[in-house]
């Protein structure tokens, strides 16, 4: 809160200089990241439940749209597929958006020379009884995954990246 009220300060001291104002404007976003990532950690940490809502998938991805291409970066080309009667998902959209986020981080460590990252949804209908299901999926063209880094892929912060590196 102090370094977010700070920011608006600057901003309002310095509103006729709009580099100033744009670089806080970014600073105060990655303020709110920060503040996510914090509240994340101490949920994973509580076992805190997930609040699950119904989502649309478009609607996440068309939201953070900017910052995967930015995480990605312009070497890396960007497309998404979705089904256009895509179903609504319950997810917790926070939660959701981490993981993609997450996904589109490995990928781009993944693909050094550039590349393309996809990701598609589809609607997978149930059998007898059961209820139908989207599948989300993510491809890139990057160097993939070794068997021992499957094996562990889903470890609570496990990671392939050395000390002071991710």
């Amino acid at each position: 809160h102090i370094i977010n009220g700070n920011l608006d300060l600057i901003k309002m001291f310095s509103a006729a200089n709009a580099k100033v104002t744009e670089r806080c404007q970014s600073a105060q976003t990655a303020v709110r990241r920060g503040a996510k990532l914090s509240s994340q950690l101490l949920a994973f940490a509580r076992k805190q439940p997930l609040q699950p809502i119904p989502v649309r998938l478009a609607d996440v991805f068309d939201g953070i749209d900017v910052l995967l291409k930015r995480a990605l970066g312009e070497r890396v080309e960007v497309g998404f597929d979705f089904a256009p009667d895509l179903w609504n998902v319950e997810a917790d959209p926070q939660q959701l958006e981490n993981v993609i986020l997450n996904l589109v981080l490995n990928a781009s460590d993944a693909m050094p020379e550039g590349g393309r990252f996809v990701v598609a949804g589809v609607n997978t209908p149930g059998e007898e009884g059961n209820a139908g299901f989207v599948r989300l999926s993510f491809r890139d063209s990057g160097t993939g995954m070794s068997d021992d880094v499957k094996a562990r892929a889903f470890e609570p912060f496990f990671s392939t990246k050395g000390v002071g590196k991710g």
